[in-house]
């Protein structure tokens, strides 16, 4: 966990023994750098990024950590995520027809179709656990993104490395989504900055693939 707002802990995050923070003194400076400057503080084999308004559910981590060890090809796999009303935020994710992005699978509804571990092209990063090794592979998170979208950058960059991404019904959690962003002025243009440099970066490789539902059947 990274608080940059000069030390401020945020208000959701959970204090326990076992939980350590990075201090980062500079302000505002984005969530894949943030992400970066705690993830080079660490040691462990696995890396598991969850936002501060995500609440998992029993078993979670260690259902992510059983995907991973299911493949040493795999290097990030993500889980199902629910709204606080019960229905479905994040039940996988696919490719539209025309479309320069990836969205999600199942919103809004009660069940998702998909009931085992899939390979996929994306997973969102609201709750994602990954292989160190595939992360420093990929080249970590891409600075330019403010917050929006690095997570598929990260996604597809590791992929071109040859990584696998994987998503699994089986871990589960609750995601308030936007929470943290309500507050923050000026997001409106960092995230259409964001859009500019995903396309600037990924609209070659979704022009490539157009009518691939990006699950399944992969470039």
């Amino acid at each position: 966990m990274v608080a940059d707002r000069a030390g401020e802990i945020p208000m959701l995050a959970m204090s326990h023994p076992k939980i350590q923070y990075a201090w980062m003194w500079s302000n505002d400076v984005g969530y894949g750098r943030k992400a970066n400057y705690a993830i080079n503080l660490t040691r462990g084999k696995y890396i598991w990024l969850l936002n501060d308004d995500v609440f998992v559910g029993p078993g979670c981590g260690q259902r992510l950590i059983e995907v991973l060890e299911s493949d040493r090809q795999i290097g990030m796999v993500g889980h199902e995520l629910r709204y606080p009303d019960g229905t479905l935020q994040h039940g996988g994710t696919c490719r539209l027809p025309g479309a320069l992005a990836y969205t999600h699978m199942d919103t809004k509804l009660l069940e998702s179709r998909i009931k085992e571990p899939v390979e996929m092209e994306n997973v969102t990063g609201a709750s994602i656990m990954m292989r160190r090794r595939a992360f420093e592979d990929a080249g970590g998170f891409f600075e330019d993104y403010h917050m929006y979208l690095e997570d598929q950058h990260l996604c597809l960059a590791m992929r071109r490395k040859g990584w696998k991404i994987f998503y699994t019904p089986h871990a589960k959690a609750v995601h308030l989504e936007h929470a943290s962003l309500r507050e923050r002025p000026g997001m409106t243009d960092k995230i259409r900055h964001s859009w500019t440099t995903f396309q600037k970066h990924w609209s070659w490789y979704f022009k490539k693939n157009e009518g691939n539902p990006g699950m399944g059947v992969f470039e």
